[in-house]
Order: C-alpha cells, then sequence, then structure tokens
C-alpha cells in the first residue's frame, strides 16, 4: 500500500514509500499482468519486455531470411551480444523464425538468448506449400558463444518433403536447447556442426521428413563437434498425428567428441509398420576418432537399435533395445554395452546371417557385462563378418550377463577371442551356442548353464575353446546330449558339472575328442558314444547310467608320461585295459597292479614290458616282483589295442603305468 515502507534487501532503492518503489523497480501488480502477457512479463521489466515484441509485427513475413517473428532485432551490422527475446503464448506463422545471413556469419557473438513460454504455450507454425530452397529452416544460429533457446514448439508438419531441416547450430560454444519440440521437419531436423559444449534438454523430434524417406538423422551431432550432450527427449519415426513415417535414422553421432546421449526414447519402425534397416541411435565416427556414451537410452523398432561404426568408440549403460528388425546393436568398431535390456528381436528384415541383438560385425572389440537376453528368436551375440579379417587380437567378452545364445558363424571371418564368464546362459537347442569359427579360442569360466551346453568345432585345430567351473543342467525341456564337438575342434572342461543329461554328453565322435579334468557327472545317462570318446581324468561320476567313460589320474591328455586307473572286475580272468588316448603302441613300459578298496589284501604284481614297433603281438615280458605268480597277466596288443592285464580274480584294483 502506498506510504508504507519496503524492506530493501538488495539496497536497490533509498526511497520508503511503496507506490515510488514500485515505479522504480518495476512491480508489476495482479492488474498489470493480467492486462498484458502476464507469462511473458515474469522476471522482465515492461518496456524491455515490450520494445522486443509487437503484437502487429509477430507471424507476419518480412524479408527473405531476416527474423522476422520478432521485433527490434539488430540487423545485419549491429549487435547481438547480451540481447534476450520473448516469444508469448500463442500460435504464429511463419516462414523463418531467427536465421542469421552471411554477413552475420562472418561476426563473433556472445550471450543471446531466444525464449518462448514452453512447448506447449508457444507454437511456431510454417505455411504450407510445396519445399524450396530454405523453406523450412527455423533457425539458423552461427558463431555465437553463449546462446539458448527453447520454450516452443516448431512445427513444420505442413511443408512438403524436400524441407531443409528446422534447426541449425553452426561454430558455436555454450550452448543450450531447452524444452524444444520438432515436428515434421525436412533433413537433419536438428544438428551441430563444429560446436563445442552444447546441450540438448528435452528436445523432441517427430516424423522428421526427407525425399524419399531416407536421410541424415532427426538429431545429430557433427562437423568435429566436442562436449555435446542430449539429456532427455528423443526422436520419433511417426508424425505425431500418424499420418506419416520417416525411414532414416533417428540420431547420429557423426564424429563428435565426447558426445553424450542420457535418459532419452527413440521410437523407430516395427515390423508391422515398415521393412527398416537403418538405426535409432548410429555413432558413426565419420572421418575421424570419436566417442559416444548412452545412458539410460530406450529404443524400440527400427531396423537397428544402436550402433557403432568406422572410427567410434560407444560405450552405453542401462536402457531397453527392443524389437529391432535386424540386430539390436550394430559394432563394426568397439561397443561397450552394460546392464540393458534386449528383448524381442525377430529378425524380420535383412539378411539372417547379421540377424543378432548384438552383432559383432569384423569389429575390435565388443563387450557385453550384465545385459539381460530375453523373448529374442535372433542370436543373443552373433560373430559374423562376410569377407574382410577383423583387427589383430578382435574379441568379444561377455560378463555377468543372461544369454540364451552366441553365434561364430563362418570359418575365417571371425573375432579372435571369445569370453564369457560368470553368466547364466539357457539354451533351446545345440545350435543357440554354436561356436564354429576357425579363429576362435573360447574361455568360459563359471558360467550357469540350462539346457545344452552347445555345439562347437570347425575343420581346423585353431578352434579351441577352455570351460572351467561352469554348471550345465538339462532342464525339464531338453533331452538330446550336452555337447556337439564338430570336426577338429578342441574341447577342454577343468572342474566342471553336469547333471540330468539323458541323453548322454557326446553326439558325434569327433577329430578331437573332448576331454574333462576332475569334472562331476551326477544323474547322467551315458550313451555309447561317450566311453569310446570322451577323455576323463580325476572324474567323479553320481548316479550314473550306461556305458561310463574310464577315467585316469594322468599328467597329461596326450601321450602321457604316468597314468593310472581303478578297475572292478566282474568275471575270473578279465582283461582290463586303460582307455585309448594312454596307449603305447612301441617302447619300454612298466605297469604296476594292486588290490584296491575291499580287494586290498589282493596280490600285488609288477612288471616291464617291451615292444620293437606297433605291429608287434607278442611283447617281451619281465616280471620284477608277483606275490602270486600268474595272478596277473600284463597285455599289450598292437597297434590300436590297449595295454591293461587280465585279472584272474573278481575284485577291485589299482593299476598303474609309466
Amino acid at each position: 500500500m502506498p506510504g508504507n515502507p519496503l524492506l530493501d534487501i538488495n539496497n536497490l532503492s533509498d526511497v520508503s514509500d511503496a507506490a515510488t518503489a514500485r515505479v522504480n523497480l518495476d512491480i508489476y501488480d495482479k492488474e498489470t499482468l493480467a492486462a498484458t502477457d502476464g507469462a511473458s512479463l515474469i522476471g522482465f521489466r515492461v518496456k524491455t519486455v515490450m520494445s522486443q515484441l509487437d503484437a502487429s509485427q509477430v507471424g507476419t513475413d518480412a524479408a527473405p531470411g531476416y527474423p522476422n517473428a520478432l521485433t527490434n532485432i539488430p540487423d545485419n551490422t549491429s549487435d547481438f551480444d547480451y540481447h534476450k527475446w520473448v516469444i508469448p503464448n500463442g500460435n504464429f506463422t511463419l516462414n523463418h523464425l531467427f536465421v542469421m545471413t552471411d554477413e552475420q556469419k562472418t561476426t563473433q557473438y556472445k550471450q543471446v538468448e531466444i525464449r518462448g513460454q514452453g512447448s506447449r504455450s508457444t507454437q511456431i507454425t510454417h505455411p504450407a506449400g510445396s519445399a524450396s530452397a530454405g523453406d523450412g529452416v527455423q533457425f539458423g544460429l552461427y558463431s555465437i558463444n553463449g546462446i539458448t533457446v527453447g520454450g516452443m514448439y516448431l512445427n513444420n508438419a505442413p511443408l512438403n518433403r524436400g524441407a531443409q531441416g528446422a534447426f541449425n547450430i553452426e561454430n558455436c560454444s555454450d550452448v543450450l536447447i531447452d524444452d524444444l519440440v520438432i515436428d515434421g521437419s525436412g533433413n537433419l531436423s536438428i544438428y551441430t556442426d563444429e560446436c563445442s559444449r552444447v546441450f540438448f534438454n528435452n528436445v523432441r523430434v517427430n516424423g522428421q521428413k526427407y525425399f524419399t524417406g531416407n536421410g541424415k538423422a532427426s538429431i545429430l551431432f557433427g562437423g568435429a563437434s566436442e562436449d555435446n550432450f542430449a539429456i532427455g527427449g528423443g526422436a520419433s519415426a511417426l508424425s505425431t498425428d500418424g499420418s506419416y513415417f520417416y525411414n532414416g535414422d533417428l540420431a547420429d553421432n557423426d564424429h563428435a567428441m565426447r558426445a553424450v546421449f542420457m535418459g532419452m526414447y527413440f521410437r523407430g519402425l516395427l515390423a508391422s509398420e515398415a521393412s527398416n534397416q537403418n538405426a535409432c541411435l548410429w555413432a558413426e565416427g565419420q572421418e575421424s576418432r570419436c566417442n559416444t556414451h548412452s545412458i539410460g537410452v530406450n529404443t524400440l523398432g527400427h531396423g537397428i537399435g544402436m550402433a557403432s561404426t568406422e572410427l567410434n568408440i560407444h560405450t552405453s549403460i542401462g536402457g531397453t533395445i527392443q524389437s529391432s528388425q535386424v540386430r539390436g546393436v550394430w559394432n563394426r568398431n568397439i561397443f561397450c554395452s552394460m546392464g540393458k535390456h534386449f528383448f524381442d528381436h525377430m529378425g524380420e528384415s535383412g539378411s539372417s546371417t547379421v540377424h543378432a541383438a548384438i552383432h559383432h560385425d569384423g569389429a575390435l572389440f565388443t563387450a557385453s557385462i550384465g545385459d539381460v537376453f530375453d523373448g529374442n528368436t535372433v542370436p543373443c551375440i552373433n560373430d559374423y563378418h562376410a569377407s574382410v579379417l577383423p583387427g589383430d587380437a578382435s574379441a568379444i567378452s561377455v560378463i555377468g550377463s543372461q544369454l540364451t545364445s552366441f553365434r561364430v558363424y563362418g570359418d575365417t571371418h571371425t573375432a579372435q577371442h571369445h569370453t564369457i564368464i560368470g553368466s547364466r546362459q539357457t539354451h533351446a537347442s545345440l545350435s543357440s551356442m554354436n561356436q564354429g569359427g576357425a579363429r576362435s579360442h573360447g574361455i568360459y569360466i563359471g558360467n550357469s548353464i540350462l539346457g545344452p551346453v552347445g555345439q562347437y568345432g570347425s575343420n581346423v585345430t585353431g578352434n579351441y575353446h577352455e570351460f572351467y567351473g561352469i554348471t550345465a543342467e538339462c532342464g525339464p525341456v531338453y533331452t538330446g546330449a550336452a555337447l556337439s564337438v564338430n570336426l577338429a575342434g578342441i574341447l577342454r572342461f577343468d572342474k566342471c558339472k553336469f547333471l540330468n543329461y539323458s541323453g548322454g554328453i557326446i553326439n558325434a565322435s569327433p577329430t578331437n575328442p573332448p576331454q574333462f579334468k576332475e569334472c562331476i557327472f551326477v544323474n547322467v545317462s551315458f550313451n555309447s558314444l561317450d566311453a569310446a570318446v570322451m577323455r576323463c581324468i580325476d572324474c567323479v561320476f553320481i548316479s550314473c547310467t550306461g556305458t561310463l567313460p574310464i577315467s585316469v589320474s594322468a599328467d597329461s591328455f596326450t601321450r602321457p608320461g604316468r597314468a593310472k586307473m581303478t578297475v572292478t572286475t566282474t568275471v575270473v580272468d578279465q582283461t582290463v585295459s586303460f582307455p585309448s588316448w594312454v596307449r603305447l603302441t612301441k617302447g619300454l613300459c612298466h605297469i604296476k597292479i594292486e588290490g584296491a578298496g575291499s580287494s586290498a589284501t589282493q596280490d600285488y604284481g609288477e612288471y616291464v614290458m617291451a615292444k620293437p614297433n606297433a605291429t608287434s603281438v607278442n611283447p617281451t615280458i619281465t616280471i620284477l616282483y608277483e606275490s602270486t605268480a600268474g595272478f596277473y597277466a600284463p597285455v599289450w596288443p598292437a597297434n590300436s589295442a590297449s595295454i591293461g592285464a587280465m585279472i584272474s580274480t573278481i575284485g577291485t584294483y589299482d593299476i598303474e603305468i609309466w
């Protein structure tokens, strides 16, 4: 009330009369706000706001290329520094909002702000009509250090295809684009070129238009930019009204260093809407090395969820990649995925050889850490490249992920090294885990497997896989063997556990039989191949049926220097033999036989046998000691037959050779 003193906390006025203070400080009462555009006045002096806005000018068309929506903007030779323009509520129709001229581009400006009242309150609509050169560009910002734009909806949907992008930012720094919606823009709806420290905060692009449906991304960081951030918002291939869609990439880091996409949503095309092989988020790395972080980014549909190609390094943390038509992730260089969810990838488009939730396509390195794969009919991870060898030490590493499949496809163009550690694998069939690459060296440590262990091997000895401490369980559905070993591949299992396989362990006789050391087999029904093919050292069999493989104690799987086994005879004068892989075909061999277990008091014998060549039938036998003459009769047949002994009495015995 007039006459009452004010509390002057900022020492802004030396008057105590409230009426005088109101004039000096531009304090507005509710009547003043109601009589004007209150929202645009808040925080600004009336004379400042009104000098920048003229309702009779808003929405009219001025000189071509001139920012015709705002009045009192400096002309081509004036200084933009420290100017702020505020656009009121409403729907305004115009061709260009703020497009700097060629002359203005050559000057460096600073601290410019252009504000609407919000993306749901201030709408700028482009007039309808055929697109021509320059049409559709609402903002063209160049050479500004410190620029803020936001709080508006740019509606270019009335334009036909062929218009330019709505928002161009070039050679600027310290840029904040906040609460901006772009609908129906032409190619490159919003992009940066040679910009640094750019922040897109809740920028949303819907239904970009281009001549044939494909073009550059709706949101793009490019042109050797640095420190570009997009936080919140995203892009949709569909227009707001659903009347048309965009078939190209939705977002792209062309080659910006230190680019970040965070908390965003990219809605691509589903197979039911249109076939597509482009990306929701493509980290391209075009022309020069660059890097990308995507954090909490969700993608739905389109041909590819995320891509990392050429010279880009992409780390993606969290978020969901769902229903990609070709591959959830396409990696051609380096891609590290952490804590992501890959759902419902069905392979509706493109070649089946590249279908995958994650496709390692001749890349240097792919990592999956703590990822979950579920509901996919394509491989969770697919290592395939059609022609060119990957780079040196190309590798795939999976740590703590939930997998349903892993495919290494092709003999010569796959990664050299595959690692799965501490993960859970649920396989529907042997081919779900198909390791066929000729270059492949696989390391699998501490994994839990439900269903078959997988299909391994290629027609070269370079395909080599080692398993340490895995637990493999048949599960309630699968009924086949645990392993399929193809041709010359080599498999070694150490301290692993196999449970409840009703179809045995091996389903074929490979060139190089799989090797098992200190493994446990529980409730396994061994098939006819297992005893002949499996090489077992110090293994344990619990509640198993069928013909069990012979487990020996040996110092090597290939030509062991010393080997020992325990056998139980069931008939008189039964001949027992070591497995064929420990046999000797010629030379000098020691053999020692003694009672074991309940037969510990049985006789003891030690012998030396000699054969001049592999085809000799009757070796020369020297008896070193016999507790009972003739109780044991060592045998060393020719060629393929195995060394052993005939034992005269039923019992359990330890036999050792060296």
